[in-house]
């Protein structure tokens, strides 16, 4: 735990630990910023959550798995573009899983696996935001507000309560 504190993960914004517990998702992708509620139920991923709530930053990383028929995952079967979220709540079921809430932070590509018997633990690598020119940025905004207004005319001109 010390060589987190030597040696953090920066990014401008933000600072990780040089590992987190891994959380492999069915068909699901988490983006940086988006608001996600998640059903935990296999036993590894409910220990990498209890694990990331004993700690002070309550921090995971989610990647999709390659084939969601798999229950007993391997670390060869889950994608190695990710995203670090923090674990806003946790409900926890009865029948041993869990209902999160997790807030997605910030894209990661995982380096390696981290021997770890309960749970998937990996490094990774913040992947930096690409803004690109602001001027394209806000000409392609423009163009989807445009779109967005005429699709809005339309629908509404061809809607019953228009008529």
């Amino acid at each position: 735990m010390t060589e987190d504190i030597k040696n953090p993960k920066t990014t401008p914004e933000r600072e990780y630990p040089n590992d987190l517990a891994l959380v492999p998702l069915r068909e699901m992708v988490v983006f940086p910023k988006l608001v996600v509620p998640l059903g935990v139920g296999r036993e590894k991923s409910v220990a990498a959550i209890t694990a990331a709530m004993s700690e002070e930053r309550h921090l995971v990383v989610l990647a999709a798995q390659r084939d969601a028929e798999i229950d007993d995952v391997q670390p060869e079967q889950i994608h190695t573009i990710g995203t670090i979220p923090e674990i806003v709540r946790v409900l926890r079921i009865p029948d041993g899983s869990a209902q999160i809430i997790v807030q997605g932070l910030q894209r990661v590509k995982i380096s390696g696996y981290t021997p770890e018997d309960r749970y998937f633990r990996v490094r990774f690598d913040p992947i930096a935001e690409e803004l690109g020119d602001a001027v394209e940025r806000e000409a392609q905004l423009r163009n989807v507000r445009r779109s967005s207004i005429a699709t809005s005319i339309t629908v509404g001109r061809s809607s019953p309560s228009s008529r």
